[in-house]
């Protein structure tokens, strides 16, 4: 027991020193972080010392430039109000010189209509020849147009009457045509028709005269063999029957689908007639369409040259050229308007006004 306790002193011991040497080994720890600690906070404490006089003397930089840059855009400022100023002078001056121009334009253009209303009233007998040339002219023109008009007229009415006579002809040729193939149809059902009942009569009576000679063979057939039994008698004479009746059938069934053959051909002929029909009417309307657009070609071309005459001219030649032309009255009333306003002298010679 006593060895025991002994030993339990002695590990108790050893415990106790490795405990205390573990403490201070700790302590010289905690004592060796906290230096380490102290010294990290004085380097934290020069580092942030050095940021506050960067970002001081930052800050101070960016007063300096902002005081700088405000001297600088009120010096840009001044110099853009003057700019602006010269600018607003400059159009004002521009404006003045444009009105100035205007006004000379004006001037000018004033001077030349009273010279115009000058001449006008100078050259007043000139223009009294004048009117009575185009007068004459017009006289001219519309009794050209109107002999032109008759001669198409006279020429459309004969091409028409021609037009007429040719579908005329046209239809008394199918007319007879037609008639002719319905009489010869017409004759050749009748002939047909006529032979085929011939032909039956002639087949009705060979049958005829066969069952007569028949029946004479077999009376005589009879009397000279012995007598047979009625059914017998009665299938033979079915059997000759159904002979001659089947003949028969199949001489009608030949006639019928003759016919058949015949009808068929009718019909693809009849088809074919109407799309010949149907051929001959669409080339018609082509060539119709194209007569209708070269007629449209033909006048488009002419108000084209019409329109292009007028085009890049002066004042009396695109009267002149007014004059020639024949214009609609509500047209002619309104360039006579126009023509007033500018103090021209109007179409024909004299205004709304001299005609009242």
């Amino acid at each position: 027991m006593k060895e025991l306790k002994k030993e339990r002193d002695d590990k108790l011991r050893a415990m106790k020193k490795e405990a205390e040497k573990r403490r201070e080994k700790s302590k010289e720890a905690r004592d060796r972080a906290d230096r380490q600690l102290q010294a990290h906070c004085e380097e934290l404490r020069q580092e942030l010392k050095e940021a506050d006089d960067r970002v001081a003397k930052c800050l101070a930089d960016i007063r300096q430039a902002h005081d700088d840059s405000i001297e600088s855009k009120q010096v840009k400022g001044i110099e853009a109000r003057k700019q602006k100023a010269a600018f607003e002078d400059m159009l004002l001056r521009k404006r003045e010189d444009m009105h100035d121009e205007i006004e000379e334009k004006h001037l000018r253009k004033r001077q030349l209509l009273e010279e115009l209303l000058g001449q006008r009233v100078s050259n007043k007998e000139a223009m009294l020849h004048k009117e009575m040339q185009c007068r004459q002219r017009v006289a001219e023109y519309l009794a050209t147009q109107q002999a032109e008009n008759e001669k198409k007229y006279g020429e459309a009415l004969e091409r028409h009457s021609k037009a007429e006579d040719f579908r005329n002809d046209r239809l008394k040729e199918r007319l007879k045509e037609f008639k002719t193939a319905n009489s010869k149809k017409r004759q050749a059902f009748v002939s047909r028709y006529e032979r085929l009942l011939v032909e039956k009569e002639k087949e009705h009576e060979e049958f005829r005269r066969n069952w007569e000679s028949r029946s004479l063979q077999r009376s005589a057939s009879e009397t000279l063999r012995r007598k047979e039994r009625p059914e017998l008698l009665r299938a033979r004479e079915d059997a000759e029957h159904f002979a001659a009746l089947a003949a028969e059938n199949r001489e009608r069934l030949r006639r019928a689908n003759a016919y058949a053959v015949d009808q068929q051909i009718e019909k693809l002929l009849a088809i074919r007639q109407r799309a010949q029909v149907l051929e001959d009417s669409k080339a018609d309307a082509d060539r119709r369409r194209m007569v209708v657009l070269r007629n449209t070609a033909v006048t488009k071309h002419e108000l084209q040259s019409k329109v292009d005459r007028f085009k890049d001219v002066g004042v009396d030649k695109m009267i002149k050229l007014l004059e020639d032309v024949e214009i609609e009255p509500e047209a002619a009333k309104r360039i006579n308007d126009i023509l007033s306003e500018l103090q021209l002298p109007p179409l024909g010679g004299y205004s709304q006004e001299d005609e009242k």
